[in-house]
């Protein structure tokens, strides 16, 4: 079985934002990607529906758009993917 991990809003934005020209977020992101790459299949990775509106609310302007990560209905379930649907 495996273990279950809550993502926070921020691991969202991490994810889907463009580069950060700011050293320490861009930094933030890297870390974050490699470790959605390398390590997310390990865990049941979940969301509240409260991540899922306040990613929702992002933009073209801040991010690389949030399709495919964090979608209404997902029911707090992430795919490998992306954190919508399983």
């Amino acid at each position: 079985m495996k273990q279950r991990v809550y993502l926070e809003t921020t691991i969202v934005s991490y994810l889907t934002a463009r580069p950060s020209r700011d050293l320490i977020l861009a930094a933030h992101q890297e870390v974050t990607r490699q470790w959605w790459e390398r390590r997310r299949e390990d865990f049941e990775v979940f969301v509240s529906q409260l991540v899922v509106d306040e990613a929702g609310r992002g933009g073209p302007k801040t991010t690389g758009g949030t399709e495919g990560h964090c979608e209404p209905g997902c029911n707090g379930r992430c795919d490998g993917t992306g954190l919508g649907p399983d």
